[in-house]
């Protein structure tokens, strides 16, 4: 074989391994966006029954590393695991995923609403009652 043509292999084996390697830290990466993402359902989810992450590693008999890891997307999980959450927290694998109801802005919007007072609670529904009548409201020259 030429020298030129092994030089050109071996171009194109150092691309393909590049390539191949650029491939793999973007399936990190994006697994990473995803774990984080189920993660922060997870919690939602959690402090939306009241369960502590403590009680949490009761339910599935793991550290509390193990479980705040899980929570912030450091780690992965298992299927019995998801299962056995999903059981406590009353909700589906498909919310959890983020294949369900669950958006982004639901978490937010539950993670937000979790730190607030009893009276805060209490107020915002109200509020909240107050702007969805006025989404509702039909000027009746309009109906």
């Amino acid at each position: 074989m030429p020298a030129e043509t092994k030089e050109v292999n071996l171009f194109f084996k150092d691309l393909d391994s590049d390539h191949k390697k650029a491939l793999q830290q973007e399936r990190r990466d994006s697994n990473k966006e995803w774990l984080l993402s189920v993660g922060r359902r997870l919690k939602c989810a959690r402090v939306d029954v009241g369960i502590s992450q403590q009680e949490t590693t009761d339910i599935l008999l793991c550290s509390i590393n193990h479980a705040s890891d899980i929570e912030t997307g450091n780690a992965d999980f298992k299927i019995s695991e998801l299962r056995t959450l999903c059981e406590t927290y009353h909700c589906t694998p498909n919310d959890i995923l983020g294949y369900g109801s669950l958006s982004s802005v639901d978490i937010d919007i539950n993670s937000t609403i979790s730190k607030l007072s009893p009276r805060q609670k209490e107020r915002l529904l109200s509020y909240v009652k107050l702007l969805s009548e006025d989404l509702c409201y039909i000027p009746e020259s309009e109906s």
